[in-house]
């Protein structure tokens, strides 16, 4: 990752979180944190709220978005809700099943900055 993404992510994250306070909106950072614990790795609900156990950011997360008594149902009730949908810069995809629970995916999906390409001359000019 370049730097200028790097700045832009951490720009984006306090925008979010901002948007997030005044909005009331709780999915976004439960999402942002699945995917900071889970990366590009396939999860079902049950393996995000065992990993809150020991992953105290994810915890606060997951609490605040779905509360943590039955926070696996409800987990798996919000990421079907979120199916196919980018939310708050996260996209996250059901991909397969597993035992009658979903199978999810989750990756951050970042605006693609255009780039700028410098033309270097030579000083003369080419077109004749």
């Amino acid at each position: 990752m370049t730097e200028f993404e790097r700045e832009t992510v951490a720009r984006l994250d306090r925008i979010e979180s901002l948007l997030s306070t005044l909005t009331g909106d709780t999915d976004t950072p439960l999402l942002r944190e699945i995917v900071r614990v889970f990366g590009s790795q396939a999860f079902v609900a049950r393996q995000v709220t065992a990993a809150a156990e020991m992953d105290p950011r994810l915890r606060e997360a997951l609490e605040d978005a779905v509360g943590l008594p039955s926070a696996t149902r409800r987990l798996g009730k919000l990421l079907a809700r979120c199916d196919g949908i980018s939310i708050g810069g996260v996209l996250v995809c059901r991909v397969g099943d597993s035992h009658a629970c979903g199978v999810w995916s989750a990756k951050l999906i970042l605006p693609v900055a255009p780039r700028l390409h410098a033309v270097q001359h030579g000083g003369t000019n080419d077109r004749g």
